[in-house]
């Protein structure tokens, strides 16, 4: 067989040859090349730094190159505006020498540096799924999309599972209308556990798709544990480990940068803070530091997580167990670039942060990562959706709204009956009016959405709550949470690494005038969902304690740290199953349960849990199981935790449902657009998981191990008696659509998620 690099284009061989010092393609780039040329829907797997924004452009600017193409020919979509900043360069690099041209659109870019002309549009666009969703908004801006052939989803694991993930997988059938044909997808990502099932949601049914898989190539890496309760001692260990290296240090929350980024101050040169809430200017500086080839610390959340150039690296820092074995591999992936070894050292507060860190470990040597699994009742992106059809359309009729909206992929599995349940609640809060049997934008849209060219409509990521920190000369600093700006309590903050004084507020514009203070005396926070490990890392970690060890070489002080985990656990742990056993001395012991179900799991069981054993013990979901105390003598604690477990394994799902706490629905961009039972539906059955979890607890066993005799008490098998659940609430669960509530107010005051970009 011929090789791809002599069947390409001339114009873009001498391009290879002359900007890359390229003569040949990598094993990535030739399979990607031949599975395009195809026209299958692509999903391109390979480590970070594997070359697959190359992989990805090959194709386009060849295929392109050959057609003459004019116009809009290929959109390159990113989660992140500081990565299309970033690809930019890479992608021109390809295009130049052909007379292409590549440009990007985001919320950054000034209109007047956006291209505007319909005789000059790039062939290549770069830009994030907001600002497409503004373009498509147009007739002018759909006719810009009448050329495209290919569209390149970046990172499309920071996208598949969640509710931006949605809106993206909207937009790709959008595109489809707007070009008149199927344009070709291409996925780029590193790590997906179920790759097949992410390919078949980016695609679509009846569409040719392929998958292109290059696995990571062996290579040294050296890993090494600093245990340190004490967090002052842990910064000082922080500090001798990077200092005079080029270091990036993940932490779990924005609030954790600017704590440690306090405690490192002064110590450690060139340190810089990169996160969501810092200003673009600040994350953009320490982007061109990490470029410069100097030493640096850079104390970041997940915002440096994906494929950012970040330069060379001697060392990548994890304070904490890191949350997934995704996220953990894809900061893996930013050391030892260039043929050096990967470094990569943890730093922890407790023995048990070891184990569940060599649980990550373990579970990304065995090959393993997280299955994505795109939301399957996305009831308040599709009332997004409904109502950017209608601004679209001016007026409509209702079957032709509900045909076109309910035809998008991500919206083909909800029944007919929801669909008009959403537009029912619309009509009724006057989101949506009607004028005989059309449908229009009612005033509550235009009173919620209608400022600011409808703005926050295009965009699922929660806002709203944030106020902006400025300085009296207008220079923005970053943005506070507005439960901490509204608090009024004095003293310095920390934002971007700097202490900051509070000397003015204006609750109308959500601005915090600010100036420069001394060291910090307050912590600053922001509103998120609860983090945890995932069911990935929890299961990874059960098999070390169930083992008693780990197949991990570690260092004395490691391996002294996991001893004493193992030390506070009996024999017997369930390795996939639930154990529920008594620690401590004295009348009234502590029940342990440790569970496989992670973090998240472990709330929704630590719940039901809450409302079957009474206000008077406290239950306390970790990442590896639930603490219960106060639950009674030795021998009856454990035992009535254990009935309680088997109670949960047996009981409706409507039955748990009604134990968890109600989650408002002004907690998600246009969730008060959805009828309140169809809400809860949502919540319980696409972020909670419960039918998945409620599976996996019947289908595994619920071990007790005896205190007296030593052996385990197992669940399995006999009758518990069904317990009853509110009437309204089992309703809600299992006839959602027989619901005669409908909320009539939109609640604006949401809280801002970190997401998207961190």
């Amino acid at each position: 067989m011929p090789g791809v690099y002599d069947a390409l284009h001339g114009t873009l061989q001498m391009t290879l040859l002359q900007r890359l010092g390229w003569d040949a393609l990598r094993p990535l780039q030739e399979q990607t090349f031949r599975a395009a040329t195809s026209g299958a829907d692509l999903l391109v797997i390979a480590p970070t730094a594997g070359g697959k924004t190359e992989a990805a452009m090959i194709p386009v600017v060849d295929r392109a190159l050959r057609e003459g193409a004019q116009g809009v020919y290929c959109i390159y979509l990113s989660p992140l505006k500081a990565l299309i900043n970033d690809q930019l360069e890479r992608v021109e690099a390809f295009c130049t020498p052909g007379r292409l041209s590549a440009a990007a659109f985001h919320g950054d870019i000034p209109v007047s540096e956006r291209r505007q002309d319909p005789d000059d549009e790039p062939h290549v666009m770069l830009i994030t799924p907001e600002s497409l969703q503004v373009l498509l908004q147009t007739a002018a801006g759909r006719r810009r999309f009448s050329p495209l052939r290919f569209v390149v989803i970046d990172e499309v694991h920071a996208f598949a599972g969640t509710d931006r993930g949605v809106q993206v997988r909207a937009l790709l059938d959008r595109l489809d209308r707007a070009a008149g044909r199927r344009v070709q997808r291409i996925g780029l990502s590193a790590t997906v556990g179920n790759p097949a099932d992410v390919l078949a949601w980016l695609s679509g049914p009846n569409r040719k798709r392929q998958l292109v898989v290059v696995p990571a190539s062996p290579a040294a890496r050296r890993f090494s544990f600093a245990l340190e309760p004490d967090e002052s001692r842990r910064a000082d260990a922080l500090v001798r480990l990077v200092r005079g290296r080029r270091a990036l240090v993940f932490v779990a929350s924005r609030s954790q940068v600017e704590r440690l980024s306090t405690l490192l101050e002064g110590r450690v040169d060139a340190l810089y803070c990169h996160h969501s809430s810092v200003s673009a200017a600040a994350r953009h500086r320490a982007e061109r530091a990490s470029r410069a080839g100097e030493p640096f610390c850079i104390v970041c959340t997940s915002t440096l997580e994906l494929g950012i150039d970040i330069g060379d690296l001697d060392l990548v820092v994890q304070l904490g167990p890191p949350d997934s074995v995704a996220s953990f591999l894809q900061r893996l992936g930013r050391a030892g670039r260039r043929g050096q070894p990967a470094r990569f050292a943890f730093v922890l507060a407790r023995p048990a942060e070891v184990v569940l860190a060599l649980g990550a470990l373990e579970a990304a040597m065995r090959g393993e990562a997280e299955i994505i699994e795109p939301p399957a009742h996305p009831y308040h992106v599709l009332a997004q959706q409904l109502l950017l059809g209608l601004a679209v359309s001016r007026r409509t009729r209702r079957a032709v709204l509900v045909s076109e909206t309910g035809s998008l992929g991500p919206f083909q599995a909800i029944p007919e009956s929801e669909l008009e349940l959403v537009v029912d609640h619309l009509l009724d809060g006057g989101f949506i009016a009607a004028d005989g049997d059309l449908l229009m934008v009612g005033p509550a849209t235009e009173t919620a959405f209608g400022g600011t060219h409808r703005r926050e409509l295009y965009s699922v990521l929660r806002g709203g709550r944030d106020y902006r920190a400025v300085t009296p000369d207008g220079e923005e600093v970053g943005r506070l949470d507005a439960r901490f700006a509204r608090s009024d309590a004095p003293g310095v903050f920390s934002l971007g690494g700097r202490g900051w004084s509070v000397v003015g507020r204006d609750d109308v514009q959500n601005l915090l005038i600010v100036q420069p203070g001394s060291s910090a005396t307050r912590r600053a926070f922001w509103s998120g969902r609860p983090g945890g490990v995932s069911p990935l890392v929890a299961r990874s970690a059960l098999s070390i304690l169930a083992g008693r060890g780990s197949g991990i070489a570690l260092d004395d002080s490691a391996q002294e740290a996991l001893d004493a985990c193992l030390a506070r656990m009996p024999r017997g742990i369930q390795p996939e199953g639930v154990t529920v056993f008594e620690r401590g001395d004295g009348g009234t012991p502590d029940v342990m349960v440790l569970t496989p179900f992670g973090a998240a799991g472990n709330r929704v069981v630590g719940s039901f849990l809450r409302s079957r054993l009474g206000t008077r013990e406290s239950v306390m979901p970790l990442d590896l199981g639930i603490l219960v105390r106060r639950a009674g003598a030795h021998g009856e604690a454990g035992r009535r935790v254990h009935a309680a477990l088997l109670e949960m394994r047996s009981a409706p799902p409507g039955d748990v449902a009604a134990t968890l706490p109600v989650e408002p629905q002004s907690s998600r961009a246009f969730g008060s657009l959805v009828p309140p039972a169809l809400f809860s539906r949502m919540v319980v059955l696409d972020q909670l998981r419960l039918p998945k979890l409620l599976h996996d607890l019947s289908s595994g066993t619920i071990v007790h191990l005896g205190e007296d005799d030593g052996r385990a008490h197992d669940g399995s098998g006999g009758e518990d008696e069904a317990v009853s659940c509110p009437g309204d609430l089992r309703e809600r669960w299992e006839n959602p659509g027989r619901s005669g509530e409908r909320e009539n107010a939109h609640e604006t005051d949401r809280r801002r998620e970190e997401a998207g970009d961190g």
